[in-house]
């Protein structure tokens, strides 16, 4: 971890895997277990084939946001599609703040910020993929990027006292298909303990050059020869 970034927020395969056990959601997401390539991930989303023209959407709970820190959020998600999923199907996931009971919009009046995946040719088989979405956040104005590459940014009102990830299914047809998200973690940039470091550095520096300094002195004194008295 980089000097200065504190967790704040942390989604583990423990947790999803305690929930699931329990047949709890995580808010509003459904709890899935997923086996791929004899790996089991344990995460909450949603992965369902709603009726054409319609759509199905399902939101985390709310977690707190710490104010008036820099802030970065990583998701890890899956992708999954079952085999036969039409061309057209996609699934999205977003992201959602809240400066209190309302969302916070951007200056075009949106609130759902995210990344949308579309299937282009149906798959032959049960289809998975992984990805990794990173939201930055400094002064209400967020920036989103996934697997590296940035997908947009947006200012938003403030204060952002809490978000809320959410998965959008859209489906022209059967099977299902949709998104599990699997780890979350969020920390924020703690500049106060940064500067405590940099001044701490720049002292211990100092005492180190002071006692270079008194020791040279000191060997200095001991080797410079006494002066020769003289008796009248």
């Amino acid at each position: 971890m980089s000097v200065g970034w504190k967790v704040f927020y942390s989604a583990s395969q423990d947790l999803f895997r305690d929930l699931y056990e329990r047949a709890e959601r995580w808010g509003e997401l459904i709890t899935y277990k997923a086996t791929v390539e004899g790996r089991d991930y344990y995460g909450a989303g949603l992965v369902t084939s709603p009726p054409p023209g319609t759509y199905a959407f399902l939101m985390g709970p709310k977690i707190s946001h710490p104010l008036g820190y820099k802030t970065k959020i990583a998701i890890k998600f899956m992708f999954w599609a079952g085999a036969g999923t039409p061309a057209g199907a996609s699934s999205s996931i977003y992201i959602s703040f809240y400066t209190d009971d309302q969302t916070a919009k951007s200056s075009e009046g949106y609130d759902l910020f995210g990344a949308s995946i579309t299937i282009q040719t149906p798959p032959g088989e049960n289809y998975v993929s992984f990805y990794k979405m990173v939201v930055e956040q400094e002064n209400n104005r967020i920036a989103w990027y996934v697997d590296g590459t940035k997908l947009g940014e947006a200012t938003l009102q403030g204060p952002l006292q809490s978000f809320r990830l959410a998965v959008k299914v859209v489906s022209p047809g059967s099977p299902a298909h949709g998104i599990i998200i699997y780890e979350v973690v969020g920390e924020y940039f703690d500049w106060l303990e940064d500067v405590f470091n940099m001044m701490f550095n720049m002292m211990f520096m100092m005492m180190f050059i002071m006692v270079a300094v008194m020791f040279i002195r000191m060997i200095v004194s001991a080797v410079r020869p006494k002066k020769k008295e003289e008796v009248g």
